[in-house]
C-alpha cells in the first residue's frame, strides 16, 4: 500500500509538473506569481535550464531593441515618409515664378498632389511648390523596396553617385551590370553592388519595426498617387489622389482617365516634353 500510495504521488506531481516552454510562455505573459510557483516543482537542472532560456531571451529582446533604435537613424526612410507619395527628380528643375519649386536631379521630393497631368505640388526639405510632372519619377511604397547595408564608406566621383559611409543602410530600387540604384534620406543615385550586402533576418524585422506606420496617421499612401508613365508598367496603377476628392462629390468617373486610350494619351503628352537626359 505505501508503495502503490507513494507511485501515486510520484505520477501526480508529474503531471502537475509544467513544462519550460510553458514556463516561458507564462513568463511571456508575464504572470510572474505563477512561474515562481511552479518553477519550484522542477528539478534543479530543469530549472537552472529555464534561467538561462530566460537570460537568452531577454539578451535577444535587448540585442533587437538596440538594432530598432540604430535603425531609426540609419534608416533611408522614416516611418512618417512610408505614409507619403515619393518621387525622384529626374532632371534639374530651376523655378520661372513664386509657385514653382527649384529641384535638382536626384533630389527625393514628397508627392503632395497630383491633380494636374503636367505640374505636381510637391515638398522638398520643407520648402513647398510646382513641379513638371515629366520631371519626376514615382518611387515604390516602403513594404516593397528592397533595403540594404553598406559594407565600405563610397565617395561619389561622378555625377549621379549617391555616396554612404559603412554601416548605412540604403534604399536599392534595381540594380544592373554591377550597381544598384536607390536612395538615402532625400537623395538619389548609383552605387556599386560590392558596396552592399543583403539585410540578415534581425536587420530586416527592425527595418520592419521602424517603418511600421504611426496609428491614425495622416496623409496618403505612396499607392495613392498616380504613378508616372515610366513606372506605370512596374507597378500596378492606382486611383490618384484628386480621384478620390472627385468621389466624394460624386464624379469621381470625370476624375480619372478609365481607358486604355485615355492613359495612353496622358503618357504621350508627358513622354514628348521629356528633355534628353545627358
Amino acid at each position: 500500500d505505501d508503495r502503490r500510495a507513494a507511485a501515486a504521488a510520484a505520477a501526480a506531481m508529474a503531471a502537475e509538473r509544467p513544462t519550460i516552454a510553458e514556463l516561458l510562455e507564462l513568463a511571456r505573459l508575464r504572470k510572474h506569481e505563477e512561474v515562481t510557483a511552479k518553477l519550484k516543482l522542477l528539478p534543479k537542472e530543469e530549472r537552472r535550464e529555464f534561467k538561462e532560456r530566460v537570460r537568452a531571451l531577454r539578451e535577444a529582446k535587448q540585442k533587437k531593441k538596440e538594432l530598432v533604435s540604430q535603425y531609426a537613424e540609419k534608416a533611408p526612410v522614416t516611418a512618417d515618409a512610408t505614409q507619403r507619395a515619393r518621387a525622384r527628380v529626374l532632371y534639374d528643375f530651376e523655378c520661372t515664378d513664386g509657385t514653382q519649386l527649384a529641384l535638382k536631379k536626384g533630389n527625393i521630393v514628397d508627392v503632395l498632389s497630383d491633380e494636374h497631368d503636367d505640374w505636381w505640388k510637391v515638398s522638398f526639405r520643407g520648402d513647398k511648390g510646382v513641379a513638371p510632372a515629366n520631371h519626376l519619377e514615382m518611387l515604390p511604397p516602403a513594404d516593397a523596396t528592397t533595403f540594404v547595408v553598406a559594407l565600405y564608406q563610397f565617395e561619389a566621383t561622378k555625377d549621379g553617385h549617391l555616396p554612404f559611409d559603412e554601416g548605412d543602410v540604403l534604399a536599392m530600387v534595381d540594380q544592373q551590370q554591377g550597381w544598384m540604384r536607390g536612395y538615402k534620406g532625400d537623395q538619389y543615385g548609383r552605387f556599386p553592388t560590392t558596396y552592399v550586402r543583403e539585410q540578415n533576418d534581425a536587420e530586416r524585422a527592425a527595418m520592419k519595426a521602424v517603418l511600421s506606420p504611426r496609428k491614425n496617421s495622416g496623409g496618403p499612401r505612396n499607392d495613392a498617387v498616380r504613378l508616372g508613365p515610366s513606372q506605370s508598367a512596374r507597378y500596378p496603377t492606382k486611383v490618384p489622389m484628386s480621384a478620390r476628392g472627385a468621389a466624394s462629390d460624386g464624379g469621381a468617373a470625370a476624375a480619372v482617365a478609365t481607358t486604355a486610350s485615355d492613359r495612353a494619351d496622358a503618357a504621350d503628352r508627358i513622354l514628348l516634353k521629356r528633355p534628353v537626359d545627358a
